[in-house]
């Protein structure tokens, strides 16, 4: 293991109730629903995230690379199944 002290250390911040809640505020997601989250809600904080860091729309992020459906049969049966690989190779 390697213990140089000279590489960058990295901490997430931790927020407050308060500052989570304007966060989320500015990303247009009730804080209500952070109490008893949901995965749809843990989804949708997720790909607000990367839409902001990625400056990308949803849709660009889920967009599967051409290759991914060149090699299917029957790539309409497949378009769910493609976009969450999509939105988690992203995440």
């Amino acid at each position: 293991m390697n213990n140089d002290t000279n590489q960058p250390q990295y901490e997430a911040p931790l927020l407050g109730y308060k500052e989570i809640h304007d966060v989320l505020g500015e990303l247009q997601i009730p804080s209500h629903e952070i109490k008893n989250p949901t995965p749809q809600f843990v989804k949708k904080v997720y790909g607000k995230f990367m839409e902001r860091i990625f400056d990308k729309s949803s849709d660009e992020i889920i967009m599967p690379g051409l290759d991914a459906t060149d090699i299917l049969d029957s790539p309409e049966l497949h378009e769910h199944s493609i976009s969450e690989l999509e939105f988690n190779k992203n995440l």
